[in-house]
């Protein structure tokens, strides 16, 4: 039988057990921990990104210069251009973009221990 065609007496009979379902439900979903859904979250979590080198840090901050500076330059050969002129760096500006690939180390190291942890590994 259709719930719409119910008598007005049985229908409210149906309603209020619905709303009283459904106060119930409320309240269980307030305490309710899944922890299989939890260890999935973990499981399913994603590693953190590698760390990068001091050329691709070099590479990617000077791109945009070096496609303005050569605006025909494919991909590969800004490839070849920013090796070149990494390669060609003084010490000290060596040094710098090398400290920068050490500050991302530190980054994925320690974002690789949190997510071991939290794998239980």
């Amino acid at each position: 039988m259709n719930f719409k065609a119910l008598p007005a007496d049985e229908r409210a009979y149906w309603d209020r057990k619905a709303a009283e379902d459904k106060e119930r439900y409320i309240k269980e979903m307030a305490t309710y921990e899944n922890e299989d859904e939890l260890t999935m979250a973990n499981i399913m979590a994603e590693p953190p990104k590698r760390s990068t080198s001091s050329f691709l840090i070099y590479a990617n901050a000077n791109r945009a210069n070096m496609k303005a500076e050569y605006p025909d330059a494919n991909f590969g050969d800004l490839a070849k251009i920013a090796s070149a002129k990494f390669k060609g760096l003084p010490a000290d500006e060596r040094a710098y973009w090398d400290e920068k690939a050490a500050e991302d180390e530190v980054r994925y190291v320690t974002e690789m221990a949190a997510y071991e942890a939290a794998k239980g590994r």
